[in-house]
């Protein structure tokens, strides 16, 4: 060994530890901004209750049950109105004739924000099974509506997406 060697060995046996340390710090660093990034991130969302929902397959299957098997007619719009805002409306009918008392609930959400949920109830119109609830929605883009329906102890659902325009206003409220 030579003697420039053994100058530089005790150097390097006395910080040996330095560049595992500088790695293990590295690691954290990169963990911790992409913890933040992935938290942080408002268009992430997952299914709410998805376990719960796992666990009651049988009666979240027969809640999904399309309305064509048990002989009703859905057909759900999505339309503007005057004031700027957005009408959900759902017609229903049973063998040609409205279903009248039913109750239609509404889970509506933007895709680019599926974390950001509505649950609304729509009301009976003059209309004989009609049902009608207004909305004004923070932005325009994809919106993913699962519409509901209850009546006669029977349950049905629909999902359906529409392409809402884009909106000028801040903030909107359902109802």
């Amino acid at each position: 060994m030579s003697g420039q060697d053994r100058q530089r060995a005790p150097w390097i046996a006395r910080y040996w530890w330095v560049p595992v340390i500088a790695l293990l710090g590295g690691q954290i660093a990169v963990g911790v901004v992409t913890l933040r990034i992935a938290f942080g991130d408002k268009t992430f969302g997952t299914e709410p209750s998805y376990y719960e929902k796992a666990m009651a397959w049988d009666d979240e299957r027969d809640a999904r049950r399309d309305p064509a098997q048990l002989g009703w007619t859905m057909s759900i719009t999505v339309t503007d109105t005057d004031d700027g805002e957005q009408k959900l409306t759902v017609a229903l009918s049973e063998n040609g004739e409205p279903v009248e008392q039913a109750s239609i609930t509404a889970e509506m959400f933007a895709a680019v924000r599926s974390n950001e949920r509505r649950s609304v109830e729509l009301a009976p119109t003059d209309e004989p099974g009609v049902y009608q609830v207004g909305f004004a929605p923070e932005r325009g883009g994809m919106w993913e509506f699962r519409v509901g329906v209850n009546h006669g102890g029977e349950r049905a659902s629909r999902t359906i997406s529409f392409e809402l325009p884009k909106t000028e206003q801040g903030g909107g409220r359902a109802g």
